[in-house]
C-alpha cells in the first residue's frame, strides 16, 4: 500500500479536534446552559474531526482496494478486531457501569437494543456508523464487480 504522508498529519489534526470537543463541551454545556459562547464555537467547529476521520479511512480503505483488490476474509477479519471486538467490549463495560453503578438503563429495553443501536453510551454512535459502513463495503465490492 503506498504511504500518504500526509495523512498522519491529518489523523494529529482530527484527533486533536475530537478531544476539543470532548474537552469544551464540559465547558460549553455546564449546567444544560450555553455558558460560553467562545467555547460554543470552537466545540462546533472542532466536530468537523470525526467526519475527517471517516473520510481519512474511506479513503485508505479504497485505495488500498484499488491497489490490491478486495479479500473478503482479510477484510472482515480486519475489521471484526480493530472495530467490531473493542465496540462490543466497550459497550459491555457502560452497560455494565450503566447497570451497576448509575441503575440508568432503561428496563423497557433488551441487552441486545443496546449494542444494535449504539445505546450503550452516546458516543457510540459514530462506531456503529462505521460498522454499518462496513457492512456495506463488502456489498458494493460485488456489485462492482458484477456491473462494472
Amino acid at each position: 500500500m503506498k504511504y500518504y504522508e500526509e495523512i498522519p498529519i491529518i489523523r494529529s489534526i482530527a484527533a486533536i479536534l475530537v478531544v476539543s470537543v470532548h474537552v469544551t463541551a464540559g465547558i460549553y454545556y455546564s449546567n444544560q446552559v450555553f455558558s460560553n459562547e467562545f467555547i460554543g464555537y470552537i466545540n462546533q467547529i472542532a466536530r468537523l474531526g470525526t467526519p475527517v476521520f471517516a473520510v481519512v479511512s474511506a479513503f485508505l480503505l479504497t485505495s488500498s482496494v484499488l491497489r490490491r483488490g478486495f479479500n473478503f476474509h482479510y477484510f472482515f477479519k480486519s475489521r471484526f478486531t480493530k472495530i467490531f471486538l473493542p465496540y462490543i467490549i466497550w459497550s459491555s463495560i457502560y452497560l455494565i457501569y450503566r447497570g451497576s453503578i448509575e441503575h440508568s438503563l432503561n428496563k423497557d429495553l433488551s441487552i441486545v437494543s443496546y449494542f444494535v443501536y449504539g445505546n450503550a453510551n452516546f458516543h457510540l454512535y459514530f462506531i456503529l456508523t462505521v460498522i454499518q459502513f462496513y457492512f456495506l463495503f463488502p456489498i458494493l465490492q460485488k456489485l462492482k464487480k458484477v456491473y462494472f
